[in-house]
């Protein structure tokens, strides 16, 4: 009896420190936004092009995307759930962001007009200079990204991902 409570106290304690091991170094993505799988946080500063790990802004926005199933509730301030999106555009960037799509440069986005998504306070249109802010896209054409939030302060990236394990 007592080697059966040690063993189950021993993989109880595994099973925390496993999970807490995973949580600190891996996001697991369940969306359509990129291929779905394990993605392994990288401890290097984030370039244009990368994945990252968002922590929204606590902005009326993000709380419309919450209430219509865009964004899942999470840990980020205001409840708000993670986001995983691709770098855009990074400080010194020209965007222009409309209905129209996403600018960046001179260079239209594929994929990035606007679909009929009915949100609240966009804070669009946006047409500057980026300055300790970025611009988070995703290849998916239904993404909910920076053609409905805007730009965002470099403060909300958390870190950078790179795929580990992807099922598509």
């Amino acid at each position: 009896m007592r080697c059966a409570f040690r063993l189950t106290l021993f993989f109880l304690l595994f099973l925390f420190a496993a999970g807490t091991l995973l949580q600190r170094n891996f996001v697991i993505n369940t969306t359509e936004s990129f291929p779905r799988g394990i993605y392994r946080k990288e401890a290097r500063e984030f370039r244009k092009g990368d994945l990252v790990l968002v922590c929204p802004p606590d902005r009326p926005i993000f709380h419309d995307a919450l209430g219509v199933g865009l964004l899942s509730p999470g840990l980020c301030p205001g409840g708000l759930g993670y986001l995983i999106k691709q770098v855009a555009a990074t400080e010194g960037d020209f965007v222009e962001i409309s209905p129209a799509g996403v600018t960046i440069n001179g260079k239209h986005l594929k994929n990035s007009q606007r679909q009929s998504i009915r949100l609240g306070h966009m804070e669009l249109p946006v047409r500057r200079e980026l300055h300790k802010e970025v611009v988070l896209m995703s290849p998916h054409p239904l993404s909910f990204d920076s053609r409905y939030f805007g730009i965002i302060p470099v403060s909300a990236v958390l870190t950078s991902l790179e795929p580990l394990f992807l099922w598509y």
